[in-house]
């Protein structure tokens, strides 16, 4: 298999959040493919590891996408390559950095190093929790973590925060990306 045709095929897994099975069993083919040391299955996340070194770095790119909603040029889960990029849903949000990850992490330099690269469940919906319930799960307690988001092709340092409050409002339910 090769970057692009593994990045085609979990574009098209449709993997609504809570729906993750086929793509995590896809991702787990790829780890295997690709020679991973070991695979780490917990709270419905998928982790490939290489090396063994005192450093522990995690990639962390999620699985689930938002529903396709409206607007598609046909399926939204058969990737079209158009203007030179490959349109799908969840191509930039995160298939695209998971494929990345995965693919950079078989390339990577591991002496010294852990290298645990994660396709986490549940973002779209729960922000996290499925990746708080990895770790719980497991012994791995990274010392530098890297987060997958697309951000414009810029390296963002932290995270805008997280506040949770209440608000009602009348229309249709909608995610960011429309």
């Amino acid at each position: 298999m090769s970057f692009e045709g593994f990045f085609k095929d979990i574009l098209s897994i449709p993997s609504p959040s809570g729906k993750e099975e086929g793509v995590a069993l896809r991702v787990k083919e790829e780890f295997q493919t690709l020679g991973y040391d070991e695979i780490i299955e917990a709270a419905g996340n998928v982790c490939g590891r290489r090396g063994n070194g005192p450093i522990k770095i995690l990639y962390d790119a999620q699985m689930d996408v938002v529903e396709p909603g409206s607007g598609w040029e046909g399926d939204a889960y058969k990737p079209l390559l158009k203007d030179g990029r490959i349109i799908a849903r969840g191509a930039a949000d995160d298939k695209g950095p998971l494929t990345s990850m995965i693919y950079g992490g078989a390339e990577a330099d591991v002496a010294g190093v852990t290298l645990y690269v994660l396709a986490s469940a549940m973002e779209e919906v729960s922000a996290g929790s499925a990746l708080e319930d990895f770790f719980r799960e497991t012994d791995i307690r990274p010392d530098f973590v890297v987060i997958g988001e697309p951000s414009r092709n810029h390296v963002m340092l932290g995270s805008r925060g997280r506040v949770l409050l209440r608000a009602d409002f009348a229309g249709e339910a909608s995610h960011a990306s429309n």
